[in-house]
């Protein structure tokens, strides 16, 4: 009998970092939709707070397809693209 592995571990870098820009994207979309509707003519506080709650959230996220001795060193990367998203916002 032939065991099914539900989780596939992402074996490339390429897969990897494909996945951090995804993670990192979603995690923007889901802040921005929460706080952006109430945006006054400065935006800055408004990033400010979405940059610090999607950071922390992206903390407590487990990503079971990458391999756990990679897992901090992917988190830091989504966190990173995921500030620079934010950052660059006009």
């Amino acid at each position: 009998m032939e065991m099914v592995r539900w989780e596939t571990p992402l074996r490339s870098q390429f897969n990897e970092d494909v996945f951090a820009e995804v993670a990192a994207t979603n995690m923007a979309i889901v802040k921005a939709m929460g706080l952006l509707a109430s945006v006054s003519s400065d935006r800055r506080p408004y990033l400010s707070r979405i940059l610090e709650a999607g950071l922390l959230d992206l903390e407590q996220m487990d990503y079971p397809n990458i391999p756990k001795r990679r897992r901090a060193a992917f988190r830091r990367k989504v966190k990173a693209r995921y500030a620079d998203l934010l950052l660059t916002t006009p």
